[in-house]
């Protein structure tokens, strides 16, 4: 698997659009956002993204970097595990890493088998992640507006990225939430949308105004 097999799936959605879309991405899926704003950047209107793991970036910059390195000590703790068949354990490292010490324990059993479950594809995301050969240079050709967010608690790794990003990507908006982390889209979904709606609605007015058609048609 690689961020291209993830991506096409969502370049299909867009060339069969007769408009350019926003496009929004958190963690793995803000690493496919920003594969497919570079395969199709004509077609994205926006570009929205919650500490995306673009990892490759943080390895390629140094991979010596404390920041780097603690992703790679997840990553070969998960596979390991998996090849070991301790599902369960690496679901709980992988858990552990994003959420905190005491996240695994305060789920259901329930909670815990659905999370065991992805973790052969999450392995594989890693995996897809570690073979990415994008660039920051690569990513300073995107021209369309760009939204990065992330959250002030969040880990070392992904709070290292989103600097390299800032600068990679050259973000007309960045946001830096107080209070919350990588996974603050599921846990503050409220707070996380309003600024993405805000984001959309700004650019999306700005089109309007700008396409005499999507004027008319908002009219």
């Amino acid at each position: 698997m690689t961020l291209r097999d993830e991506a096409s799936r969502v370049m299909r959605v867009l060339t069969g659009s007769s408009r350019p879309i926003h496009l929004i991405g958190h963690s793995y899926g803000g690493a496919v956002a920003l594969h497919v704003a570079l395969e199709l950047p004509e077609r994205v209107a926006s570009l929205t993204l919650y500490e995306p793991v673009a990892f490759a970036t943080l390895f390629a910059y140094n991979a010596r970097d404390p920041a780097a390195v603690e992703v790679r000590i997840l990553a070969d703790n998960i596979d390991r595990a998996l090849r070991k068949g301790f599902i369960e354990a690496a679901a709980e490292r992988f858990v552990t890493y994003w959420s905190g010490n005491d996240a695994w324990v305060r789920l259901s059993g329930l909670q815990r088998t659905a999370l065991a479950s992805r973790m052969p594809s999450i392995d594989r995301h890693f995996k897809a992640l570690t073979a990415d050969t994008t660039t920051l240079k690569d990513y300073k050709r995107l021209q369309m507006p760009v939204l990065l967010m992330a959250g002030a608690q969040t880990k070392p790794s992904t709070r290292r990225l989103t600097e390299l990003l800032t600068y990679g990507l050259r973000a007309s908006d960045v946001e830096m939430f107080d209070g919350l982390d990588h996974m603050g889209p599921a846990t503050s979904p409220e707070i996380v949308n309003a600024r993405i709606e805000a984001f959309i609605a700004k650019h999306a007015f700005s089109a309007m105004e700008s396409d005499p058609y999507l004027t008319s048609a908002a009219a």
